[in-house]
C-alpha cells in the first residue's frame, strides 16, 4: 500500500533498515502522513512495531492489541479489497491550543 511522503518536510523522517517509517512533522500535513502511514501499518504491515513503537501505552491500546491477535472473530480482519487515498486536505481551523 502506498502512503504520502515528504521525508524533508512531514514525514516520516526515520526509515529503518526494514523499512519502517516513523519520526513525523507536528504538522497537519504530518498528522495526516502518519494517520495514513498507521492505519496502512495496521491492515499491511507490521502490527507488532504499530502498537508498541507508534501508540501510547494505554488500556484502549493494549485492548486492540488482544482482539486482533484474536483472528477475523474479534472483529479484527482485514476487509477485502480495502482501499484508502488522502487528497486535497485542507485544514479549516486550529491554533496550538487546540492541537496540543
Amino acid at each position: 500500500m502506498a502512503v504520502p511522503e515528504a521525508p524533508d518536510t512531514a514525514g516520516p523522517g526515520v526509515t529503518d533498515d526494514s523499512g519502517f517509517r516513523s519520526c513525523f512533522a507536528q504538522t497537519p500535513t504530518g498528522a495526516l502522513f502518519a494517520a495514513a502511514k498507521i492505519w496502512a501499518e495496521g491492515f499491511y504491515g507490521n502490527t507488532t512495531r504499530l502498537y508498541t513503537d507508534l501508540t501510547t501505552d494505554s488500556t484502549a491500546r493494549d485492548e486492540l492489541w488482544n482482539r486482533s491477535k484474536q483472528g477475523p472473530e474479534s472483529g479484527a480482519e482485514t476487509p477485502p479489497n480495502c482501499r484508502f487515498k488522502a487528497s486535497r486536505f485542507s485544514v479549516m481551523t486550529g491554533n496550538r491550543q487546540l492541537s496540543t
